[in-house]
């Protein structure tokens, strides 16, 4: 289990939906909110181990840590 997050943009071609859970830490380090203009870009991925929702300790298979990929993104106003 991961959380995502997702935010809404409006482009030159419509409105787009972009999700993936390192967004979270982007928008809060670029401290945009609702209406701001901003640039967005996936940056790379990195593993982060899946956790369980439960009780938050990592799923183990076949004796190692279950790893999922992250998207790192960058936002710029």
């Amino acid at each position: 289990h991961y959380t995502s997050f997702a935010m809404h943009i409006d482009t030159s071609s419509g409105e787009r939906t972009l999700q993936g859970e390192g967004l979270k830490e982007a928008i809060a380090e670029c401290r945009c909110v609702v209406g701001d203009v901003v640039s967005v870009r996936r940056t790379g991925k990195v593993k982060v181990p899946a956790i369980r929702q439960s009780d938050g300790t990592p799923i183990i298979k076949d004796g190692k840590p279950l790893m999922w990929d992250k998207w790192l993104w960058s936002i710029s106003k």
